[in-house]
């Protein structure tokens, strides 16, 4: 689905049999997959409803604010190449996909199910996501009527998978490996962190979306303790960032470094980390480390603490004032937030990821 440089592609041939969208795809799929906001225009909206609401104008403004987007291409892609799969006649046991429940998953679900029902689907959920903030990761009773989905949603994460094979019968929730992150499982993570320092360190995680890195950064300048002496700020922008931007938006008035370290060492000698829901909030949980997870504009926070939440560990923030009074909580009372026993930390990371074990795997790939 994305550029793949050839000398991984070849190294990968050396060990499995490889096959790429490209085998199949005829140049009339790349036509139709590009030109599908014609076929947008042409669609019958005189009335659509919602829970009694009439929401034509909303659907008709979406429709036309994104009638072409990389998106829509890629699952139009997904669902000519599952086509000509089957007119190969080709023998397929099990699809597994990067689940999100995003656009390009409901084409590759959707044609799979179309053209190869009989074939097993898996959603790998590799990510650990804050579902109760990311509710289109689990899939809605219509969207699973409509054959957009997989047969079954594996999740990387025990306390969810409890909690979501009782909130939804309608879909088979598994539990399987959580391959990206393996290495919170390596001993040394869990060696005595001491973090005595004059001043506190806090490191601010960014993502790799422009929109969400601009609220963050106006969500510094107006965070009155950052400006502190006694704060140690670090900023680790996402790897396909820029560093300019923050040196020219973020203000003067703030002492900043850049994360120079991978997540895990940082996360060792950090004491407060300020992020968007991802899996960092999850990852923070090895180093004992609180996180500030911080709300973007036009969305929303949980109301109320869900079951799966960490006690004393995770805090929401709408905005600069709360971002402040949150700080200054965890400062003034260090040892009811930041978990040093390497026994504690070790409880928590069982029950927030799954381990590589026979059972696990097999759920996966069986």
């Amino acid at each position: 689905q994305q550029a793949i440089n050839k000398n991984f592609i070849k190294l990968a041939e050396k060990k499995i049999n490889l096959i790429l969208q490209s085998d199949f795809l005829k140049i009339e799929d790349y036509i139709k997959s590009l030109f599908f906001f014609k076929r947008i225009k042409r669609l019958n909206l005189d009335k659509i409803n919602f829970r009694n609401f009439n929401v034509t104008s909303l659907v008709k403004y979406e429709l036309k604010n994104s009638r072409f987007n990389q998106s829509s291409v890629i699952a139009l892609l997904n669902y000519f190449c599952f086509k000509r799969m089957k007119e190969e006649d080709l023998d397929i046991k099990i699809c597994i996909d990067w689940y999100e429940n995003q656009i390009v998953d409901k084409g590759f679900n959707y044609a799979k199910n179309i053209f190869f029902p009989d074939v097993k689907s898996k959603g790998y959920l590799g990510s650990n996501p804050i579902l109760e903030v990311n509710r289109n990761f689990i899939p809605s009773s219509l969207e699973i009527s409509k054959n957009v989905t997989p047969n079954e949603i594996c999740l990387i994460n025990p306390k969810y998978f409890e909690l979501f094979k009782e909130f939804r019968k309608d879909i088979k929730f598994s539990l399987v490996p959580a391959l990206r992150s393996q290495k919170m499982f390596d001993e040394k993570n869990f060696q005595n962190i001491s973090r005595k320092f004059e001043s506190v360190k806090i490191l601010i995680n960014f993502t790799g979306f422009h929109s969400d890195n601009l609220e963050m950064i106006e969500l510094i300048n107006n965070c009155k303790i950052f400006k502190s002496k006694k704060i140690d700020l670090f900023l680790r922008p996402h790897k396909a960032y820029k560093k300019e931007i923050f040196r020219k938006l973020l203000s003067k008035e703030i002492f900043f470094k850049f994360s120079v370290n991978n997540f895990y060492d940082e996360m060792k000698n950090t004491q407060i980390l300020v992020s968007r829901p991802n899996t960092a909030c999850f990852e923070s949980l090895i180093f004992g480390v609180p996180v500030l997870i911080t709300r973007r504009k036009r969305s929303f926070l949980p109301i109320k603490a869900s079951k799966a939440f960490p006690k004393n560990l995770w805090f929401f923030c709408n905005d600069s004032n709360d971002l402040d009074e949150n700080i200054n909580r965890i400062i003034v009372d260090k040892s009811n937030y930041i978990v040093k026993s390497a026994d504690e930390r070790k409880k928590i990371l069982s029950e927030y990821f799954s381990s590589v074990n026979n059972q696990n795997v097999s759920n996966l790939i069986n």
